[in-house]
């Protein structure tokens, strides 16, 4: 019930067609199964002509009926696809960055992607599975019409049968949900690898261990699919040895302990025959189903954190957010990270008072793990603070005007991604991003084609310059720079220092920079000097 419930809420092409047409495919072969047996039985006469007619008229309507089938299902699956993954990304999208960073990424991925494709499989497992079932019951019916006490005994050997089969399956059920937490385990483990290459490359006892790790994940989960597919195997021969032994017993045994006529006898056995294929079709989907409902489970949990972690969904389009403002003050703002286990308590940034001006260069020093990051992104409104207010020109931003604040903010952090076009910026000049690429030193590595750069397989320093670029096109109020001078050489550090803060300064914009430069801060307003989550020192510097 729960596949036939997922289908119908996932699905906007309606399902009920789709099971209308397989269960008029059911018919059609039950009907097919009437016309040999007629034909079978029909003696020395051989067969009439509406029985050929009977049989070809059946055999055109199941072309259709199953091309039908095939196309509608092929069509619910796609469509099942893109409205899961566009779904479940667009919640992801809303979620806060604090909540982001706790997410498993490895299970993202592989219920984005195999868990997915998995589901929508599972559509044609399940009208196959209708379908072989509606087939079983007609021949069943055809039996019970020609010899009540074959349909007797073969109903109470199915329900045996059944109880056995049940009692395996159970069992490999179990398997199979362990199976697929292993495999985000590998996407995890898989991950390490990929992203930590240099690292790796770097170290040989490092580079062992973590592919110990790796193998030792593969050969766990090796182990788990090997035991599942051999309960499957088991269960799938044992049944079809079961089904040949009820053959025996109906072919054989039953006319030799009854008065069944001949034809009867030949039309049961008939019908017999014509239930293995849709029997075993029914059974080896019974597997796909059981991953498929563990698949299930697995997305509508993972979309219920989503939902819990969601942030405001309510954004004006193009909105310009607050190009004018002229001060932001952050009031006693705190921040807790989540405590981690081992930890005595969380780490903890604030209280930090702080007020910034339109127009300001703004340094932000201190030591590694002094919070200065962490200041940014709680002043970005990336980290959702545990107290404080942010007042923008006196006004205290709710979460309602979050999004509309966040507008203001435009930069390079540490951890900064490239993307390959400009998204969000509009009627970009060509001219001026060759003249940017050419003033960052980058038309040796990629240029700005059909709207999108042609190499972003560049240096960490050569990536920042190219972030820069974006930064300047999205020409934002406010510039946040997480020591991008630390991957540059002298010269581009000297450039971005002595020159390119200055422009911006001359724009009105507001500049805030993490450096360690010391040499440098001469250029800034104001340095702001950090020590455990706190700021101990608010300097205005002799430029001012």
């Amino acid at each position: 019930m729960i596949l036939l419930h997922f289908l119908k809420k996932e699905s906007k092409v309606s399902p009920y067609p789709l099971l209308i047409m397989a269960t008029l495919g059911g018919l059609i072969n039950g009907a097919l199964l009437s016309a040999f047996s007629a034909i079978s039985t029909s003696g020395d006469k051989g067969p009439e002509f509406h029985s050929i007619l009977l049989i070809l008229t059946t055999m055109a309507m199941y072309y259709f009926t199953k091309k039908y089938t095939l196309l509608s299902s092929m069509t619910i699956m796609e469509e099942m696809i893109n409205s899961i993954r566009k779904r479940v990304v667009g919640k992801l999208r809303y979620a806060e960055l604090g909540s982001f960073e706790q997410l498993d990424r490895a299970k993202v991925y592989s219920i984005l992607t195999q868990e997915v494709n998995m589901l929508s499989q599972s559509v044609n497992a399940i009208v196959y599975a209708f379908q072989s079932a509606i087939i079983v019951v007609f021949c069943l019916l055809y039996i019970g019409i020609n010899s009540v006490p074959t349909l007797l005994t073969m109903l109470l050997a199915f329900v045996l049968g059944a109880l056995t089969y049940m009692r395996i399956h159970k069992e490999s059920a179990a398997i199979i949900r362990e199976s697929m937490v292993r495999e985000t385990a590998f996407f995890s483990a898989l991950g390490q690898i990929l992203d930590g290459f240099k690292e790796l490359k770097l170290h040989h006892k490092k580079d062992r261990s973590v592919f110990h790790g790796y193998a030792s994940v593969t050969r766990n989960l090796k182990l788990l699919n090997l035991r599942a597919g051999k309960l499957f195997s088991s269960n799938f021969v044992f049944t079809q040895a079961y089904f040949y032994a009820l053959i025996g017993v109906v072919v054989f045994l039953l006319p030799a302990f009854s008065n069944i006529d001949s034809h009867i006898a030949t039309s049961v056995t008939i019908a017999t025959l014509f239930m293995i294929a849709p029997l075993m079709m029914a059974i080896s989907a019974i597997p796909e189903l059981a991953r498929a409902k563990v698949a299930i489970h697995n997305l509508y949990d993972m979309e219920k954190k989503l939902d819990s972690i969601g942030g405001q969904k309510s954004r004006t389009k193009n909105n310009p957010g607050y190009p004018d403002f002229q001060t932001i003050v952050l009031q006693k703002l705190l921040f807790h990270y989540p405590q981690t286990e081992g930890d005595e308590k969380p780490y903890t940034v604030g209280e930090i008072d702080l007020t910034i001006k339109r127009g300001e260069i703004l340094f932000i020093v201190g030591g590694n793990g002094s919070g200065k990051t962490t200041l940014l992104k709680l002043l970005t409104g990336l980290y959702q603070k545990n107290s404080g207010k942010i007042l923008l020109d006196g006004e205290v931003v709710s979460n309602a005007s979050l999004h509309h604040y966040r507008e203001l903010f435009t930069g390079v952090f540490a951890d900064y991604h490239l993307f390959d076009k400009l998204y969000g910026v509009e009627a970009t000049d060509e001219g001026l991003v060759d003249e940017l690429i050419t003033r960052m030193e980058l038309q040796e590595k990629t240029a700005y084609k059909n709207k999108q750069f042609t190499n972003l397989q560049l240096s960490q320093g050569q990536k920042r310059r190219l972030g820069l670029i974006v930064a300047l096109l999205e020409d934002k109020p406010i510039y946040i720079f997480d020591e991008w001078a630390a991957d540059q050489d002298p010269n581009f550090k000297k450039f971005f220092y002595e020159e390119l803060l200055q422009d911006l300064k001359a724009k009105e914009k507001t500049v805030i920079v993490i450096s360690h430069d010391d040499r440098y801060f001469k250029f800034s307003d104001r340095v702001i000097i950090m020590e455990y989550g706190k700021i101990i020192e608010d300097n205005i510097t002799s430029s001012t």
